[in-house]
């Protein structure tokens, strides 16, 4: 599938598929395999120090991996703290289950404002910023603590304040790319388990193609995944 998945068929080896919980539409499903798992794999995918009940997590923004995030987080018992540049969307993301949001338009300082939260840093960061964001990762970090990187939306390159404190704090630096089959297949019985369903923001149609991405490159509105129906449009969003 090197053209992609932008498509009204394709043919694909059943060894590349995996069963989908039932509960979930076609529009849900489509979420799993890219912001899903990665999200799964930042939560999980540790040989050692696993996340325990308890412990906090620091997600940034309101995408599909943050939300996924969010979600995953209290159904494994964890706290979690979350930005957003809008109050509106910290109150959304307030009545998933987030236990505390900061604002990052209106303080500056957000990392530090995580660490303070968190009494002495936060167990895990999600990162989905780069280098934008990496200086307030290492604020809100704990002694000890991880940083899951999965993104760069607020750039590739740029200047990074103290980065001594990756080895002064004992910080763990991981890259994510998405995952791996178990991974999925754990996260599917955790979902099934508490009846998770993802958020999803806007159904397009299929000739609508070009306005679900320009839509997506705007991100002022956007609260979770965008999805493309190349079939009939099932009424469960918003429908453009």
């Amino acid at each position: 599938m090197t053209q992609g998945v932008l498509r009204e068929r394709l043919e694909a080896h059943e060894k590349t598929l995996i069963k989908i919980p039932d509960y979930l539409t076609d529009a849900e499903a489509s979420t799993l395999p890219c912001a899903g798992v990665t999200a799964w794999s930042a939560l999980t995918d540790f040989s050692l120090d696993k996340l325990k009940p308890g412990s906090t997590i620091l997600l940034q923004g309101t995408g599909g991996v943050s939300l996924f995030c969010l979600q995953f987080a209290k159904a494994l018992q964890l706290k979690v703290i979350i930005t957003s540049s809008s109050d509106a969307k910290l109150k959304r993301a307030k009545d998933l289950g987030a236990d505390a949001g900061i604002n990052y338009r209106t303080n500056a300082k957000w990392g530090k404002e995580a660490y303070k939260l968190s009494n002495g840093g936060v167990d895990v960061v999600v990162d989905v910023g780069g280098a934008g964001t990496l200086t307030h990762a290492l604020d809100a970090v704990r002694v000890g603590g991880r940083i899951m990187m999965v993104g760069n939306l607020a750039g590739r390159s740029g200047e990074i304040k103290r980065l001594d404190r990756i080895f002064y704090k004992a910080v763990r630096i991981y890259g994510v790319v998405v995952g791996h089959r178990q991974g999925f297949e754990e996260m599917l019985k955790v979902m099934s388990t508490a009846k998770i369903r993802p958020i999803v923001d806007k159904v397009f149609r299929y000739k609508n193609a070009r306005k679900a991405f320009d839509y997506m490159a705007e991100g002022k509105n956007r609260f979770g995944k965008i999805v493309i129906n190349v079939g009939a449009v099932e009424a469960i969003t918003s429908r453009l």
